[in-house]
């Protein structure tokens, strides 16, 4: 990011050319202000991400205490498995973006969800809530950074796991002879979003998160680095 305004200028070109290069994401994002405002690809055969422009992460409540995590951490933060704006499943690697080049305060702005308008006020020195308007960075070459925005990275669940071919469980497996196993992939610590399916984000035609397996036989999937603690079910 820099004073010209390049990387979003040319971002549909650069983000075309990482997702070229290193296979497995579904979409790239841009948040200046932490409010989404560039997606490559924003529409093809597989997505429609349109619903997510101008999704404000800082004014929304379900969103805000994760993008204010994430700039405080200054590093890329995983989120997810989580309902996505624009529909599905998916999860989300988060980097807040430093520079010498952002403004010292974030700008006025209102963003509106289910009836009800969420606001922000910095450039009013009596209403303006440091907290949320001001997030000052590391120093680089003796300059203060400020928070200029996210990039973001979204991997869509079927994309996600489709190389693990979960779905020739329930279609065929071969011991002494075919049989179709139920699965269930869930989120042992789901986010907020997914408390409501129990976590469960990926699963058989026919073992959705209303459905019980019985006797299961379940495996824990663990990444501590990327604070993946997953459980995979499967069932007759």
């Amino acid at each position: 990011v820099d004073d010209k305004n390049l990387t979003i200028d040319n971002f549909e070109s650069i983000a075309g050319l990482l997702m070229n290069t290193l296979h497995g994401i579904t979409n790239l994002q841009l948040a200046p202000f932490g409010t989404v405002h560039k997606i490559h690809p924003l529409v093809n055969l597989h997505q429609d991400n349109r619903a997510a422009i101008g999704h404000a992460l800082l004014l929304d409540p379900k969103r805000k205490a994760g993008a204010l995590a994430t700039i405080e951490s200054q590093s890329i933060v995983m989120i997810g498995p989580l309902k996505l704006k624009q529909g599905g499943f998916g999860i989300i690697a988060r980097k807040p973006i430093f520079t010498p080049f952002a403004s010292k305060l974030l700008p006025d702005e209102s963003w509106s969800s289910e009836g009800v308008t969420y606001t922000r006020v910095c450039s009013n020195v009596t209403h303006r809530n440091d907290e949320v308007c001001s997030f000052p960075g590391p120093i680089e070459n003796g300059t203060q950074t400020y928070f200029w925005g996210f990039a973001t990275m979204l991997t869509l669940i079927p994309d996600l796991l489709r190389p693990l071919m979960l779905e020739s469980l329930e279609e065929k497996m071969a011991l002494s002879k075919f049989v179709s196993f139920k699965y269930q992939l869930r989120d042992t610590t789901p986010h907020s979003s997914m408390k409501s399916v129990g976590g469960i984000f990926a699963h058989s035609a026919f073992a959705g998160p209303e459905i019980v397996l019985e006797s299961p036989v379940s495996v824990k999937i663990s990444v501590p680095e990327v604070e993946v603690e997953w459980e995979l079910s499967l069932s007759l």
